[in-house]
């Protein structure tokens, strides 16, 4: 237990640095928080433009849609309001997730292969084969 734990205080400490030395990087990664919950209200307020945009009332559901229901929007201005607010949730969701993988992905890949596997032993498609085995540990435990 106590090696896994100086990995990963060691890896903490190497990121607390290069975001020392990287100021425009670390603008990002030291707002984890902020771009999580700005994801969330750009979610809120697309489900809400959602909920108060489709009504019978200018014909087709699903492709005449005005923002609240309004005349005086247009299907345009409505979709590139959909858009804006999608794009601006997607950027804080890379933000978050980007800084997920920047701290845990390196641990992840370190744990899944340094299993002590000999491939000197191995023929080709053992390694192959071990090496998938090794992805697909990554893979899952980054998921």
């Amino acid at each position: 237990m106590a090696p896994k734990l100086i990995e990963i205080c060691s890896h903490e400490e190497w990121l607390k640095r290069y975001f020392a030395h990287n100021q425009f990087i670390a603008l990002f990664a030291n707002y984890v928080k902020l771009w999580k919950d700005l994801a969330f209200i750009f979610t809120l307020i697309i489900n809400l433009f959602i909920v108060g945009s489709f009504s019978e009332k200018f014909g087709d559901r699903m492709h005449n849609y005005r923002l609240f229901m309004n005349p005086d929007y247009s299907e345009e201005q409505t979709k590139q309001l959909f858009q804006i607010f999608g794009i601006l949730m997607t950027v804080c969701s890379m933000f978050v997730v980007a800084f997920f993988l920047v701290k845990n992905l390196p641990l992840i890949i370190k744990k899944a292969w340094n299993t002590g596997d000999n491939v000197e032993n191995m023929g080709f498609i053992q390694i192959i084969i071990t090496w998938l085995i090794k992805f697909l540990k990554v893979v899952f435990s980054t998921l």
